[in-house]
């Protein structure tokens, strides 16, 4: 699911705009108040990097990471600015419960092994190696067609699955690698952006810097 979630900050400067003298509005206040927003959403992303790890325990992503990424640069409009974010869940998270169902295919395909983790089924390294299953006799899932990773018997790692060649393969066929979902709900999820005080914070800040700063120069932006 791949949206462009905006946040556009009107209410909270329009009074401190309009009371600002000709020379310190326009855009470069609304700018310097997006840039103040944008700096807080990426910095919550990259607590959420640091802290939130993988729920299964899986080799994290940098998802969190890409999101900080993804914040775009501020666009000023007729009454306040807008910032967006294109990392995709950001706003099924925020707005959720959000029902999530496939667009070009029948079935969302969900990991279900750190293998599959970060792919998709029709990935070249899958090519070949998996198969339809109903588990359970309910449950699609695609698995293993042949083994395809080995244990390791010793050393620091022992006991850890690792990939392994066709020829020293020695696990893996049959289990499940993905499930196949009609649809899925993706839980809602506020803490993905601050709070709305500490937005309206940062942008009042924001603000105040730059008038500061204008009147220092002498009262022209």
């Amino acid at each position: 699911m791949s949206l462009s979630f905006s946040i556009s900050i009107r209410d909270e400067v329009t009074p401190l705009l309009r009371s600002l003298p000709a020379t310190l509005g326009g855009d470069g206040i609304k700018l310097a108040i997006g840039r103040g927003v944008a700096r807080l959403i990426q910095a919550n992303f990259a607590a959420l990097q640091s802290q939130r790890p993988n729920r299964h325990g899986w080799p994290r992503q940098g998802y969190w990471a890409q999101a900080a990424r993804s914040v775009s640069q501020p666009k000023p409009d007729a009454n306040g600015v807008t910032i967006s974010i294109a990392q995709p869940g950001i706003a099924a998270r925020w707005f959720g419960p959000t029902e999530i169902k496939p667009v070009a295919a029948k079935t969302l395909a969900i990991p279900a092994s750190p293998e599959a983790y970060g792919t998709r089924p029709l990935d070249a390294r899958w090519s070949g190696k998996l198969e339809f299953s109903m588990v359970g006799g309910k449950y699609m899932a695609l698995v293993a067609r042949d083994n395809f990773m080995r244990i390791v018997a010793k050393g620091k790692n022992a006991g850890k699955r690792v990939k392994a060649s066709a020829e020293k393969a020695t696990h893996g066929a049959g289990e499940i690698i993905f499930w196949l979902k009609r649809k899925v709900t993706m839980p809602q999820d506020k803490t993905v952006l601050p709070a709305a005080e500490d937005i309206t914070a940062a942008a009042v800040m924001a603000a105040q810097d730059y008038v500061n700063a204008a009147l220092a120069k002498g009262g022209k932006a």
